[in-house]
């Protein structure tokens, strides 16, 4: 009995504090998510005068992981909101531009199938194409800007919105005449712009003109990836020191052109 009371007494010192502790945050979160979810709040409450961008894209991820603080919930309106905040900040955030046109059409997916559940989800598809064309303004010359935009819709223009395959093309089309000298950022946009064209065939969208120049855009792609290769195969031939290029992948290359030429086409179509 003289030992109970004390081991009860070293229990109650160990394990409550750290009970209360849990019981205040009541979310189930880590104690560093738990400042960031305080922080993402606070700024909320008072988001235009909120100028720190990072602390703000820190937000903005944990609500994207976090969808059950949203109402309702799974609808990503904490995220957006602080992402319009970090582009009045940071009018070049490409990540933050396609990271909401993606929550935005979405939205509009999940209103298509459940109206209920996502109300507000009406015409979101619309406002992520915007919102990328409202950017571009900011990003003239940047290729990573126009490719990814056509990334982002792409999906979109797949499975549901076939309108949008003009959006994709023309931002394809851009990206590739600003990658200029860069060979294999080119490669890369052109394959994605075929594979694109493709799909608008499959679907039968096409008109007899575009069909023949899709057959022709076929062949400059086959060009284009020849064309890379020998260049490229070229340039190893003539240094007087044998160096390597890494590429994606574990293939370099030194390799034969037409190894080259064929593992360049596996790999995108690996990677879609």
């Amino acid at each position: 009995m003289k030992l109970l009371f004390p081991l009860v007494a070293v229990f109650c010192i160990i394990f409550l504090p750290t009970s209360s502790f849990a019981a205040e945050r009541g979310n189930g979160l880590s104690k560093s998510d738990h400042t960031i979810y305080t922080l993402g709040e606070q700024a909320l409450r008072n988001l235009d005068r909120q100028h720190d961008a990072d602390l703000l894209r820190e937000c903005m991820g944990f609500y994207i992981d976090n969808q059950q603080f949203d109402n309702p919930e799974g609808s990503y309106n904490k995220a957006i909101r602080i992402g319009y905040q970090i582009l009045n900040i940071d009018r070049k955030d490409i990540d933050t531009y396609t990271t909401m046109a993606w929550l935005l059409w979405s939205k509009w997916v999940s209103w298509t199938i459940n109206p209920t559940r996502m109300p507000d989800g009406e015409g979101k598809a619309d406002q992520a194409v915007e919102l990328l064309n409202w950017g571009k303004q900011w990003n003239l010359k940047s290729e990573r800007f126009y490719k990814e935009s056509a990334d982002t819709i792409w999906p979109l223009a797949k499975h549901y919105r076939t309108d949008l395959y003009g959006f994709v093309i023309e931002n394809y089309r851009k990206a590739d005449l600003l990658a200029k000298s860069n060979d294999l950022a080119r490669v890369r946009i052109r394959l994605n712009l075929g594979h694109a064209y493709r799909q608008i065939n499959e679907k039968k969208t096409l008109s007899p003109g575009t069909r023949g120049f899709w057959k022709l855009f076929r062949r400059m792609r086959s060009r284009s990836i020849i064309s890379l290769a020998w260049k490229m195969n070229r340039r190893r031939r003539l240094s007087t020191k044998r160096t390597k290029t890494t590429l994606p992948g574990d293939f370099q290359t030194t390799q034969p052109i037409h190894a080259y030429c064929s593992r360049l086409s596996e790999m995108h179509l690996c990677r879609r």
